[in-house]
């Protein structure tokens, strides 16, 4: 539980930052496109916008990530940390490759 709450702690300086580089509608969203790529790739099932979908998954990524780091760092199975930043990272080289024009 505590690495939920380490989750939900992070998400909020991420959410910052995301909501700051998407700039109104008009900035390069890439701190969105960096830390939440997931829900940044769920709006190409949404009509290229931010819908239900992506902002649950945004809400939800961090503390996700907590339990599972915790848990990890918990039990001494490195693996389950490395899968999720190699995850991480799979799916965020898509959002800076053009996959998802509208937030290019």
């Amino acid at each position: 539980m505590t690495g939920a709450l380490a989750g939900v702690l992070a998400s909020l300086p991420a959410l910052f930052l995301a909501l700051l580089s998407a700039g109104a509608g008009h900035g390069d969203y890439g701190f969105a496109r960096a830390l939440f790529p997931v829900p940044m790739l769920l709006t190409l099932i949404q009509g290229d916008s931010l819908g239900r979908i992506s902002l649950a998954a945004s809400l939800l990524q961090f503390p996700i990530y907590g339990l599972v780091l915790a848990d990890a760092f918990a039990r001494r199975r490195m693996l389950w940390a490395a899968l999720l930043v190699i995850g991480h990272a799979a799916a965020a080289i898509p959002c800076f490759a053009g996959t998802v024009p509208n937030f290019s």
